[in-house]
């Protein structure tokens, strides 16, 4: 079970489908909903290891799950005046995405029979964060390998224009600020292993969130170090950062 969230981290990360309307956000949805609600219908089968209870989490799903109801219902009972029903489906995504969440979090939590999944789950997610900070520099150099057609998801570089002056940061993900937000989510991560190629990994992906312009990434950058600095009482530093 393990390995398979591994490879749905993965794919959900590089999936894409060209010459679609959606071929960055409708394929990553799907793969994370399908193969979540595979990841947890799985669980079934195996034995539990520890019982997940959590006040906060368990408010949370039911909120959304009221509030997944009422945006599927409501339009159904109140139809516009020529008694059709407009469903928002952008807010099924999203809220579906954040309910497979919570069970995927608690799912794991039960079957985890030893720490090393979780360390080998992080270690995952920073390998990913470094291929795309990597290949998030490239872009930005202008060697772009892999999209090379205006998609209409983002502004595609001129060849005459300067890198520096019209960046091309949208890695796997089609946007400059979501790829930045991946990427400073990934970067306290990095800080956990003692390895030089951890903390050469989070001097990589500094860089590509720099490059992505994104204050909002550049901020989450920050207050991920500063959490960590927090955890690991390393209140110097920390003093330093702020």
């Amino acid at each position: 079970m393990w390995i398979f969230i591994y490879i749905l981290f993965i794919v959900c990360s590089l999936i894409f489908v060209p010459k679609v309307p959606s071929e960055w956000l409708v394929p990553k949805n799907a793969v994370f909903l399908v193969g979540g609600l595979f990841l947890i219908s799985s669980s079934f089968y195996f034995p539990k290891f520890k019982e997940f209870k959590n006040l906060w989490l368990a408010l949370i799903l039911g909120f959304l799950i009221f509030s997944f109801g009422l945006c599927f219902f409501i339009p159904m009972i109140f139809p516009n005046e020529q008694g059709q029903i407009a469903w928002n489906v952008w807010n099924y995504f999203q809220t579906l995405n954040a309910i497979v969440g919570i069970f995927l979090v608690k799912t794991l939590f039960e079957y985890t029979d030893s720490m090393g999944r979780w360390v080998t789950l992080t270690k995952v997610l920073c390998w990913m964060g470094f291929i795309f900070a990597v290949y998030s520099v490239f872009q930005f150099m202008g060697a772009e390998q892999i999209f090379n057609e205006n998609n209409g998801w983002y502004v595609k570089t001129p060849k005459n224009a300067a890198p520096v002056e019209n960046p091309l940061v949208t890695s796997f993900l089609g946007n400059s600020f979501f790829t930045g937000n991946y990427l400073s989510i990934i970067s306290p991560l990095c800080l956990i292993f003692k390895d030089f190629r951890y903390k050469a990994f989070y001097a990589v992906i500094w860089v590509a969130i720099i490059l992505t312009k994104s204050f909002l990434a550049v901020a989450s950058g920050f207050i991920g170090l500063a959490a960590y600095l927090t955890l690991t009482k390393k209140f110097k530093w920390l003093i330093v950062v702020i």
